[in-house]
């Protein structure tokens, strides 16, 4: 019998990502995400749910994070929940992650642009001129938000490894 595990969440960045280098060298960040329900009481007053979700991304999407994810950067993820377990003071613990496979981000024209992730028409025709091309040749940003979908799938570096099954506290 077959199993799926996918995530797909749609919210903001609570803090700067962080960025490391394992010890092959593989680069990941990791960063929070919020994602926010709003409903109704049986007083008919809104009220909202706030869920923190750690994510972590990997090579590409690390690199992705690094350059363009910030705080308050509304972001798209599609994943696969992995717990790891560790060890803090003496105690063995535990913490599940969502392992970014497709990272998309999201966000008015104008807050990319704002952010520096597109470029326009204006700017392009600079850089063209900056980097001596004709202002005629068409001009390919060097980042738009669609293209993060389209960069190839990377797993999980080498050394990473599922977490046993045997020890999990459920």
């Amino acid at each position: 019998m077959a199993s799926i595990n996918q995530v797909m969440l749609l919210g903001n960045v609570g803090k700067e990502p962080t960025v490391r280098y394992l010890e092959n060298n593989s680069k990941v960040a990791m960063f929070s995400l919020a994602t926010t329900e709003y409903y109704k009481d049986k007083q008919g007053q809104r009220q909202e749910v706030t869920e923190w979700h750690s994510i972590v991304a990997f090579g590409t999407f690390a690199t992705v994070t690094e350059n363009y994810v910030h705080k308050g950067t509304q972001v798209c993820i599609i994943g696969k929940l992995r717990t790891r377990e560790y060890e803090q003071n003496g105690q063995r613990k535990w913490t599940t992650e969502v392992v970014v496979q497709n990272l998309q981000l999201c966000g008015s024209r104008q807050e990319l642009q704002a952010a520096g992730m597109i470029n326009t028409a204006r700017q392009m025709s600079e850089q063209r001129q900056q980097y001596g091309q004709p202002t005629a040749a068409p001009a390919q940003p060097q980042f738009t938000p669609q293209s993060v979908s389209q960069m190839a799938q990377q797993a999980a570096p080498a050394g990473f490894t599922d977490p046993p099954t045997d020890d999990l506290p459920f």
